[in-house]
């Protein structure tokens, strides 16, 4: 068994890791079938066979294992997941819809649920390469509520000024 540090893409994300093997084609078609995107591929020095075999007596993960206990694979992620645009903007604009607009909150209350929902979708399809989905939830929370609550005072405004209207 041979020793191999390496590095690739799975679903865009890079990530890097090391995995016992024969060879170095054995070591390809595992990552493959693993599906990542071999980058870089490098035989460490060997370790004594020894050491070889009691750590695939006592420290073979099943969940990480390649197949019988034979090979070991460890991957871990080295790219940084970003924050989303939309989520940012839509809590921005939820809250500047607030604070800025409470008298005509439709507008910037429509264009916060929009981006929040695009943004919470497109954060659930990326496979953890962005965040903010709190950011955007939050937005829609702000918006929703907002937005019902102008349309009771609406409501309630203009069955005042109905019952006005009526008095005269």
């Amino acid at each position: 068994m041979k020793e191999f540090t390496w590095t690739g893409k799975k679903e865009g994300i890079v990530v890097r890791g090391s995995l016992e093997s024969e060879s170095l084609d054995d070591a390809i078609t595992i990552l493959k079938g693993r599906g990542i995107e071999v980058e870089e591929l490098v035989e460490n020095d060997q370790r004594p066979t020894s050491a070889i075999q009691s750590d695939a007596e006592h420290d073979i993960d099943d969940s990480t294992s390649a197949g019988a206990g034979r090979h070991q694979v460890f991957e871990h992620r080295i790219t940084v997941p970003r924050t989303n645009a939309l989520a940012v903007i839509s809590l921005v604009v939820s809250l500047l819809g607030v604070i800025v607009t409470w008298f005509i909150p439709i507008i910037t209350q429509i264009a916060a649920i929009i981006c929040g929902h695009i943004a919470r979708s497109q954060i659930e399809k990326s496979n953890g390469n962005q965040t903010g989905s709190g950011m955007a939830l939050a937005g829609l929370i702000i918006s929703y509520l907002v937005l019902i609550v102008g349309l009771l005072i609406l409501i309630i405004l203009g069955a005042t000024i109905a019952e006005f209207a009526a008095e005269m």
